[in-house]
């Protein structure tokens, strides 16, 4: 196990993050140090960005599996390495304004299909 993974590992143990997040986070900072045929600590914005790039139109990944990913190495440059600059950088995918609507739709259906059923209905605010 190499020291950066370690580190990770470690950190993702201090946050309480579950198994299954660090079953999945691990995985996905190897495939993209292998990527690149470097050292994580020697990768910066551009790598990022042109990781993103091959995971969507490459390897032909969803949206949600891009955005998990870019998730992942979020947490490793931030909380493993400490470059707080890469927050702001870290590029994020555009949902589209029908995964939008589609949201609120099924928002407003879920009060109505309660009320159909006989079920309770709950208040907007411990939905949220």
């Amino acid at each position: 196990m190499t020291r950066l993974r370690k580190m990770m590992l470690k950190e993702l143990q201090r946050g309480n993050y579950s198994q299954i997040t660090t079953h999945n986070y691990l995985p996905v900072v190897a495939d993209f140090a292998k990527y690149f045929g470097k050292s994580l600590d020697k990768l910066g914005p551009y790598e990022l960005r042109t990781y993103q790039a091959y995971l969507l139109r490459e390897r032909k990944v969803t949206p949600g599996t891009a955005v998990n990913c870019m998730a992942a190495l979020r947490f490793f440059f931030v909380k493993t390495l400490e470059r707080h600059q890469f927050r702001d950088f870290l590029p994020t995918l555009r949902i589209g304004a029908g995964y939008q609507r589609c949201r609120r739709h099924a928002r407003a259906l879920s009060g109505r299909a309660s009320s159909r059923y006989g079920l309770p209905t709950r208040s907007r605010a411990a939905v949220r």
